[in-house]
């Protein structure tokens, strides 16, 4: 690779890489379909027919019904026809809250209100103090993007709730503590946050995150019936894990190492097993991260990768909070004189979830193998960095833009 190629030029052929799979889920949508059906049995917007219809149902006062997998089935068939493929609620029932207002409107309408909205949040707490268009597009145009909106997915509202969270919790912890408290509609995304706070001693911004997850659990047993919580603990949670436990199919959707032990074909047990030490490896990362004064964006860097380590259970549409960590990660490099060839990792973490199905298909798992690199790198470049406190090795250039 030419040694005089910057950032964006690395990025925007990751993208054209990546078009392919961009235009076939534009035309499966809008030819490969009859009404609202796809000819794979799900519905335009796939997932996004939990939200509406999980809003709708809660606005007649039906919430309980969303917590029975059978009950749920009946009225999912009720509603799009018979034709459709079984889907779950899986969400905790705060999470209703959000999704509510969706429910009240027509099925289209409100798919077209949540990807935009959804993206307009994830760019908005991605921004710096001043846009840039290039970051802005690279933001804009990453896969991980365009799976949260084909898969009618909550991506980019989790994402920006993370990156949110991060970027206000060094001026305006209060705030930063609330976007970790609503996080926990995605609880795998959060894993680590306390032992980063915990590392940091952020008790603000940890006083505030327990307070709005307690207010929203609270808030949410009020709306929708305290039922609602003890069918999502003692139904919901077992049928979710009866699925990551039995069904491999949906191990193709991830990268995970304990899905990859899957997809060669371990046990469920077996694969937990050989995914423990790469959770205390993430763990400990972020601990040594966080547990003293550095780059406050490599260390985001640092707790985002390892949360991806750490999780057994995340999809390729979880991961637009990862297009913002590798978009910072290669800034900081380009800013700091490394080898063009380095800026690639960064780029195939962005580019990633184009392929990452059909490579764990067709060839083999290497998800994990790829998130652990751009892990490594990222640790790599905060040790490089060293303790600004102590003038070490390399001031942390632009500390502020994470």
């Amino acid at each position: 690779m030419p040694q005089n190629q910057d950032v964006n030029w690395i990025f925007s052929r990751a993208f054209l890489a990546s078009l392919p799979m961009v235009l076939a889920m534009v035309y499966f949508t809008l030819f490969e379909r009859e009404g609202l059906l796809l000819e794979t049995g799900n519905v335009v917007g796939r997932d996004f027919v939990n939200y509406w219809l999980g809003g709708s149902v809660a606005l007649k006062g039906l919430a309980e019904s969303l917590f029975s997998f059978d009950k749920y089935i009946v009225i999912l068939r009720e509603t799009f026809g018979p034709e459709i493929k079984a889907h779950n609620w899986s969400y905790p029932p705060h999470f209703l809250m959000m999704v509510v207002p969706f429910g009240a409107l027509p099925y289209l309408l409100s798919l077209f209100c949540w990807s935009l909205l959804g993206m307009a949040c994830y760019l908005v707490a991605c921004q710096k103090e001043a846009w840039r268009l290039d970051d802005f597009l690279i933001l804009a145009l990453a896969p991980a993007g365009f799976d949260a909106i084909f898969a009618g997915q909550n991506g980019l509202f989790t994402a920006a709730l993370f990156v949110g969270g991060l970027r206000l919790s060094g001026h305006r912890p209060v705030l930063a503590g609330i976007c970790f408290g609503l996080l926990t509609i995605k609880p795998q995304l959060g894993l680590l946050l306390p032992f980063a706070l915990l590392a940091s001693r952020q008790w603000t911004v940890i006083a505030s995150a327990c307070v709005t997850a307690a207010a929203a659990i609270l808030l949410s047993g009020l709306l929708f019936g305290v039922e609602t919580w003890w069918l999502y603990l003692t139904e919901t949670l077992q049928f979710q894990t009866s699925i990551m436990k039995g069904s491999v199919k949906i191990a193709y959707m991830m990268s995970t190492v304990f899905m990859s032990g899957r997809v060669l074909g371990l046990d469920a047990d077996t694969a937990l097993l050989v995914h423990m030490p790469f959770v205390l490896l993430a763990v400990g990362a972020v601990i040594w991260a966080y547990s003293q004064k550095r780059d406050p964006m490599l260390q985001h860097v640092v707790l985002i990768a390892a949360t991806f380590v750490a999780t057994p259970y995340s999809f390729y549409y979880d991961m637009p909070v990862l297009a913002y960590a590798a978009l910072l990660l290669a800034r900081h490099m380009e800013q700091a004189g490394r080898p063009t060839n380095l800026y690639l990792v960064p780029a195939l973490m962005w580019l990633w979830p184009a392929f990452g199905m059909s490579v764990t298909i067709n060839i083999f798992p290497i998800g994990p193998a790829v998130i652990l690199g751009f892990f490594g790198v990222a640790v790599r470049e905060l040790y490089l960095a060293g303790d600004p406190a102590k003038g070490q090795v390399e001031p942390a250039p632009a500390a502020q833009q994470a």
